[in-house]
């Protein structure tokens, strides 16, 4: 109906030129005579409804608008009123402007004619909706929610009534971004955030498939930020994964492949875990290995699928000769220095490094947090690479205490420390932290046999405790109350590192 309307009213208004200059050659037939009897079909049809002006753009929210459809009526007439000044006089052609507004005109009006022609002739009815879904729509119709009726709740200083009122929109429908995204922010405010998670993960997953890819990813970013447990369903996150690679990198790509594939992430199937294998094959074979081994774990999987992933295990495989005894010297001669200071000890009180608690700024004394990447692991303890020197060996008597927190303030997103108080060794070694970021390397490369990032966090503490490592916080347990989350470094500091240090001390 659409098209056939469209085409009706550039022929109307070619022969509208046709008519008015009957010794020109040539028929007018322009784009502006289209937009003009599409804007009069819609003024003349849904007169109650509303328009979203740039609704479907992926620009911030403070630029759109809600407006009633007689408002696009008036942004036309003034469209029209600047064409006189954008192309005074004569065109290029040699055709006069106002020829133009004779095409607009007669374009207007069949527009707006066949607009109400096709309603009172029933032409459209047969494509229309069901008498259910009729009625369900002219439901909604009369039941229309008024956003700006929210707002003005929440701007006389009843917050509640105001979320209370989206909260019941949202469970309704959650495809309206203006109205999630409200209740989003809110619920910030609220302390809400738990309870609105689930409703931003049905709008990123609505913006999918209306094709707003960047949107999504936006909204994506936000959920991490502020509810990083909450995990996107595994087909969602495939889905997202092009335009991720596109504006991110692969190193996002990867990351969402390893939230597709986490344990706790109760939507993946065999299928879909197939899906991860063939997607990270190239970017990393690791992942892509583990993937293809949880879809071989299903009973029912596809026998062509089953022997396509079974190829995939057996490619990625390291190789005899990888494993065989030159291997094996290579690795010998790349085993990390033994520090003395870091290596075995009898748990000893820690140095002499004063009172902690006393110190009037919220910071270390110089030198007492060293930065470390974990390059892997022996049954003695951790090769860590310190303050970026060679990779050297810390063995478990050495460690006395450990913390694995977030943080907020140290990145976009909260970022997860793991601390390791190391035993001291008089007045020449005073207490020294080890500070292992996060985001700064993959918790798999201590535990490669894990399922998840998070899974190998949780076997790294587990380890740790069991060489009686003292755990003080722990973002990885299952209890509520041992999960920590910090403000800001220092308050971390204040609050967990001092008091425990003067403890030691």
């Amino acid at each position: 109906m659409l098209a056939l309307t469209s085409l009706l009213i550039v022929l109307a208004s070619a022969g509208a030129y046709a008519f008015s200059e009957p010794e020109s050659q040539r028929a007018l037939a322009g784009g502006s005579a289209l937009i003009a009897g599409l804007v009069a079909a819609v003024l003349v049809r849904p007169r109650q409804e509303t328009i979203y002006f740039f609704g479907r753009l992926p620009i911030p929210q403070r630029f759109k608008r809600i407006g009633p459809s007689w408002s696009l009526g008036c942004v036309w007439l003034v469209y029209e009123a600047s064409l006189s000044l954008i192309a005074q006089g004569a065109l290029p052609s040699g055709i006069d402007n106002t020829v133009g507004y004779t095409a607009h005109a007669a374009a207007a009006l069949l527009g707006g004619g066949l607009s109400l022609a096709w309603g009172l002739l029933g032409i459209e009815r047969p494509m229309a909706l069901s008498e259910e879904e009729a009625a369900e729509a002219a439901l909604r119709k009369a039941v229309r929610f008024d956003l700006n009726r929210v707002l003005d709740l929440k701007a006389k200083g009843d917050v509640d009534a105001a979320f209370h009122m989206l909260d019941h929109e949202v469970e309704r429908r959650a495809s309206n971004r203006d109205v999630v995204m409200a209740y989003w922010h809110m619920a910030i405010e609220l302390g809400q955030i738990d309870h609105a998670a689930p409703v931003l993960v049905r709008l990123i997953e609505e913006e999918i498939r209306r094709g707003a890819d960047a949107v999504a990813i936006e909204l994506r970013e936000t959920l991490r930020e502020h509810a990083p447990g909450v995990l996107l369903h595994p087909a969602t996150l495939l889905r997202l994964l092009p335009a991720l690679g596109k504006e991110h990198g692969e190193e996002e790509v990867v990351i969402a492949l390893r939230q597709a594939l986490d344990e706790n992430n109760r939507g993946l199937t065999p299928l879909l875990a197939a899906s991860i294998a063939r997607f990270a094959t190239e970017i990393d074979p690791r992942l892509a290995s583990q993937a293809a081994r949880t879809a071989l774990s299903a009973k029912n999987l596809d026998d062509k699928i089953r022997a396509e992933m079974k190829m995939l295990v057996a490619a990625l495989a390291p190789s005899k000769s990888e494993s065989s005894e030159p291997q094996k010297q290579k690795q010998k001669q790349d085993t990390p220095n033994v520090d003395v200071h870091f290596a075995a000890s009898d748990r000893s009180a820690f140095g002499q490094i004063g009172d902690l608690s006393e110190m009037a700024d919220d910071s270390f004394p110089d030198g007492a947090i060293s930065l470390a990447v974990p390059v892997g692991s022996i049954p003695e303890g951790l090769s860590l690479e310190i303050d970026g020197a060679e990779a050297t060996i810390v063995e478990f008597t050495r460690m006395r205490a450990m913390t694995i927190v977030g943080v907020h303030g140290l990145g976009e997103k909260p970022v997860a420390l793991l601390d390791i108080l190391i035993d001291g060794s008089g007045d020449t070694h005073p207490l020294t932290v080890l500070r292992m970021r996060c985001d700064q390397f993959d918790p798999l490369v201590l535990v490669p046999d894990a399922k998840s990032s998070a899974a190998a966090m949780k076997v790294i503490v587990q380890t740790l405790a069991g060489q009686g490592v003292r755990v003080l916080a722990d973002i990885t347990a299952d209890s509520s109350e041992a999960k920590q989350f910090f403000q800001s470094i220092e308050d971390y500091h204040d609050k967990i590192l001092r008091p425990v240090a003067s403890q030691f001390a």
